[in-house]
């Protein structure tokens, strides 16, 4: 696969996890906090990667980029945790590898972070 095929793939993984994210959200869940509930990947000619936040996740601020070695999409949802077991995924035998979601909680405030892995 060309470097060129490859980065578009990236790109189109990246810009479905942001759609992903803004239109797909769950609508239950804790009404203090905003949690990711789930993650999804929907194989494909364009695979996707749906995240799907709890009510109270409107106005999250969700940022991504892309980093090599290896290859991944890196996706940071702000003032959100990830449910209590919710942390790896398995690829879809496509374009995803893997899916790591971790939480990163200290004084400045709550990060969930998604990487996806791709082959």
């Amino acid at each position: 696969m060309s470097f060129i095929s490859r980065t578009c793939r990236i790109f189109a993984v990246g810009a479905a996890l942001a759609i992903g994210i803004f239109v797909l959200p769950a609508f239950s869940g804790d009404a203090f906090a905003a949690n990711v509930e789930g993650v999804e990947i929907v194989p494909g000619d364009n695979t996707s990667v749906l995240i799907y936040l709890s009510e109270g996740s409107d106005g999250a601020a969700v940022s991504s980029f892309t980093m090599t070695d290896p290859n991944r999409v890196v996706v940071d949802i702000a003032d959100v945790r990830a449910v209590e077991g919710l942390s790896e995924m398995s690829g879809d035998g496509g374009l995803v590898e893997e899916l790591l979601i971790s939480t990163i909680e200290d004084e400045a405030g709550v990060i969930t972070r998604v990487e996806v892995f791709l082959t």
